[in-house]
């Protein structure tokens, strides 16, 4: 998670996921030198979404690193985490061209675990159904 104003809505989509599937889950956030410089908004964004995380009954956990994908994939191996949920980045594509993309770089790198990446749209609505290892299209 991080401090992004869609992150309650990531972690509401995340806990319907997590019901449909009836498993654990944990929000997540690295706490990166990056993390030093947000502003004191960000910071209580940030604390909100692990309250809501904790109210929604998923655990909270914030982990320190260098680098955000080297630690969830680091966290998501040590805690035998099958699915990570992830929101899609807002930077432009030059951004993302000129300093890499996390979301890109965990796809790349995620191996085994399976990666949600969540787009603005899909927060609004309902998860899709997981049925047997395929993802079921939900009904207009």
């Amino acid at each position: 998670m991080s401090e992004d104003p869609r992150c309650p809505s990531l972690i509401r989509y995340t806990k319907r996921i997590a019901d449909q599937l009836h498993a654990p889950w944990t929000a997540l956030y690295v706490e990166t030198a990056r993390s030093h410089s947000l502003s004191e908004d960000e910071r209580d964004r940030i604390a909100d979404c692990l309250r809501l995380a904790g109210e929604l009954g998923g655990e909270q956990a914030t982990v320190p690193g260098r680098g955000v994908v080297d630690e969830v994939l680091s966290f998501s191996t040590a805690n035998n985490v099958t699915q990570i949920v992830i929101g899609k980045s807002t930077r432009s594509r030059w951004f993302e061209l000129l300093h890499g993309s996390v979301v890109h770089d965990l796809l790349r790198r995620s191996g085994n675990i399976g990666v949600n990446v969540i787009s603005g749209e899909e927060l609004a609505a309902d998860p899709p159904r997981f049925i047997a290892g395929r993802i079921e299209e939900r009904e207009e």
